[in-house]
């Protein structure tokens, strides 16, 4: 774990975000905020796997939960930034086949490391404007924000 590059990782059975994940997650990002002297607002939709024990010390993070039915409307990652991180990790992985089956001649399975590899490369991948255009795509911050966020990536 401690050569991964930077991420978290956790299994369980069923491979879905849990409470217990999702509050070891909240404390440990919490952390990172505090130590980088940042104050961040997470929005994130109602999923059961999203409760945490309130009286968590979250002094660097303030949660706003979205609306219940509003998360395929308003929710950024659903706007355009899941799909370009899944097109770079599909490229990754297709290119890491290619690579491996013109090797070897067949092809093995990647494993976990390979898999982190993928994901931070493929995070690394999504552009920043991919996330700006989400921002303005759902019209969830007001005007004055948006000219903000336009000026900023100039």
């Amino acid at each position: 774990m401690s050569t991964l590059p930077h991420i978290q990782y956790r299994s369980n059975k069923k491979a879905w975000m849990n409470q217990n994940i999702f509050e070891e997650w909240l404390i440990n990002i919490n952390t990172r905020f505090r130590i980088q002297r940042r104050q961040v607002i997470l929005l994130i939709d109602n999923a059961p796997s999203h409760g945490w024990d309130q009286m968590l010390a979250l002094d660097h993070i303030h949660v706003e939960f979205l609306p219940p039915n509003l998360t395929a409307h308003i929710q950024l990652m659903d706007a355009g930034i899941i799909a370009s991180f899944k097109a770079c990790y599909r490229a990754l992985h297709i290119q890491h086949l290619v690579n491996i089956f013109d090797e070897q001649g067949w092809l093995d399975k990647i494993n976990i490391r390979q898999a982190v590899d993928f994901a931070v490369c493929a995070w690394n991948g999504v552009q920043q404007d991919t996330i700006t255009n989400c921002w303005w795509a759902t019209g969830i911050l007001p005007n004055i924000i948006y000219f903000f966020l336009d000026y900023m990536s100039m």
